[in-house]
């Protein structure tokens, strides 16, 4: 391969890399509720992603409209340490999903939660305060 084609690939390659981890970083956590809406969770911001009555089970719900506010420090930390007491609670962890269980993507991670969980009626009153 010549030399010029050799950078050009590597200059891809390494610009494909850059945006993989960026992107991978963007969000640090998703959280989805028992009724679907996502919540995207990073360092400084909070994406509320709502299910429209098509996408619903029922074909009526709406979580609402879509929402994009910024998380100060003090209230991204209070959102990751609900998601750290939960990682760790394994007595609200459930094997497969069901309605109204709560889903909680940590990088690779996704744990259940099921609906009577303490800590998950916590975070989603948090989450749900950030968007106010």
């Amino acid at each position: 391969m010549p030399l010029k084609q050799k950078r050009l690939f590597l200059t891809a390659f390494f610009l494909a890399f850059a945006v993989s981890v960026f992107s991978a970083n963007a969000y640090r956590y998703t959280y989805i509720d028992g009724n679907n809406n996502s919540y995207l969770i990073s360092a400084d911001s909070l994406i509320y992603d709502p299910i429209s009555p098509i996408e619903s089970s029922s074909g009526t719900y709406s979580g609402g409209e879509a929402k994009r506010v910024k998380l100060s420090a003090t209230q991204f930390q209070k959102i990751e340490t609900l998601i750290k007491s939960i990682q760790k609670d394994k007595a609200s962890h459930e094997n497969a999903r069901q309605m109204g269980f709560g889903t909680l993507l940590i990088g690779k991670k996704t744990i259940f939660l099921n609906s009577t969980s303490e800590k998950k009626k916590l975070l989603e009153q948090e989450l749900r305060a950030c968007l106010l």
